[in-house]
């Protein structure tokens, strides 16, 4: 991994040529950064249990980049509010949603301490982990993966978000890798 800190690229398969480069693009800066980006079925793989694979690799990641990229597209629905909630129901056109696994994986690595930022494709649905109040680190407008990589990723704006996601990367890769002694060393993986 060429001394970098390895961290956890979630992200669902691009559909298309520009996500794919959007992916290749924040993955090539990740690395600009000292960061390694590691992904379940690209760089790492479980073909028996994905879910555990997701636990494995999170015990061996000091942080999570995901991106919401668009996958499913809605032509019409119905959103269905709470019981409790005055609203019942919202009609929507024209709406995409992402992978689960860009829910699952920033909860898998909320509950083991990773630092967490989350990126939207213009267009995404804003709901769980997308909400703004769960990106701990800043809020980002979306994506708009029309325009070159490069436009987003030279923004002052996600300079600041990953500069901070970044340090706190750095951060925790400090505490976790001070702390190991060889005991804890087992197949390979650093548990803290």
């Amino acid at each position: 991994m060429h001394n970098r800190i390895p961290i956890f690229l979630s992200y669902p398969r691009p559909f298309n040529q520009k996500q794919e480069k959007f992916i290749f693009s924040l993955a090539g800066r990740l690395r600009s950064y000292g960061l390694e980006p590691r992904t379940l079925g690209v760089t790492d793989y479980d073909f028996e249990d994905p879910l555990l694979g997701i636990k494995e690799l999170m015990h061996n990641c000091y942080g999570l980049c995901g991106i919401a990229l668009r996958r499913i597209q809605v032509k019409s629905g119905v959103l269905k509010y709470p019981l409790a909630d005055d609203r019942k129901e919202n009609i929507f056109e024209e709406q995409w949603l992402t992978s689960p696994y860009v829910q699952i994986e920033p909860a898998m690595a909320f509950q083991v301490g990773l630092p967490i930022l989350v990126l939207r494709e213009q267009g995404v649905m804003v709901n769980g982990v997308l909400e703004s109040k769960s990106n701990t680190w800043c809020q980002l407008e979306p994506v708009d993966v029309e325009k070159e990589p490069d436009a987003f990723l030279n923004d002052p704006q996600w300079q600041k978000c990953a500069d901070n996601w970044l340090t706190a990367v750095q951060q925790n890769w400090a505490a976790r890798t001070e702390s190991i002694q060889p005991t804890e060393i087992k197949n390979n993986s650093i548990y803290p």
